[in-house]
């Protein structure tokens, strides 16, 4: 009789543990958000991004050790992962490089996903269930920011090359006057400067933009301004005198 009720007993410990412990498996949301250790709140994640965090970070687990995990800045991006548990810590394997293997830890209800997305460290808190609200990936200044950093990617790329070839004794292989608007990914290989550009921009996992630039005429050959967009019209991103309105719209080509 003692047995039976230990082993009862027991049983119901067991059970407890168990559905206290709960499973990660169906889709979750973000309620709290932290990058290189700095806690982004809910207004700075709008005003930035145009998103409420629980739109900006979602996860969805499978039952068959599968998932997803979407993060939505200036587009939608998803990172598809594999899943194991141990002692009640999940591993997660992404096959995106641009994220190193992760864990997450589910408590009080509450999932803890860290992770190593773009070199930063970041900790996303979500509670089951999907984002109920509607959003709309508009320009932001995050998107601006993005497009004025790849300008300056694009100048400091065409500057270090024509500074190069100038030292080298090239200056002949230096086309003077504008290049572009055109698809960075169009970008003609046999001149050095835009193989240049070309390599910084598939490094920079931005070749699906348009680029744009102008070299000034002289015994020197130097880039006056450069440009980076996703369209030929809207925000553009531009180095120097970059735009700091991000629902300022513009034609690329055109230096403002």
């Amino acid at each position: 009789m003692k047995k039976q009720v230990l082993l009862i007993v027991m049983f119901a410990m067991s059970l407890i543990m168990l559905t206290g412990c709960g499973s990660v498996t169906g889709k979750w949301h973000c309620t709290k958000l932290s990058i290189d250790g700095e806690k982004i709140s809910n207004s700075e994640c709008e005003d930035y991004f145009g998103l409420e965090l629980s739109a900006y970070c979602e996860a969805e687990f499978g039952k068959d050790g599968s998932g997803t995990l979407t993060i939505r800045e200036n587009t939608e991006k998803q990172y598809a992962f594999e899943y194991s548990e141990e002692d009640g810590e999940y591993e997660l394997d992404f096959d995106d490089k641009a994220v190193k293997s992760g864990t997450a830890e589910l408590e009080d209800k509450k999932l803890k996903i860290t992770l190593k997305l773009n070199k930063k460290k970041c900790v996303f808190t979500l509670e089951e269930g999907e984002n109920e609200k509607d959003f709309d990936l508009g320009h932001t200044k995050s998107s601006l920011r993005m497009r004025n950093s790849n300008a300056k990617l694009v100048y400091v790329s065409v500057n270090g090359t024509v500074s190069d070839l100038v030292a080298d004794g090239k200056k002949s292989e230096i086309k003077p006057g504008k290049v572009g608007p055109i698809k960075a990914s169009d970008l003609d290989e046999n001149d050095p400067v835009q193989k240049a550009v070309k390599a910084a921009m598939k490094e920079n996992d931005s070749m699906d933009g348009y680029v744009c630039w102008e070299i000034k005429e002289g015994n020197y050959r130097k880039i006056s301004w450069a440009q980076w967009s996703d369209s030929e019209e809207g925000v553009i991103g531009q180095y120097p005198d970059p735009e700091s309105d991000f629902k300022k719209n513009h034609t690329m080509g055109e230096k403002f």
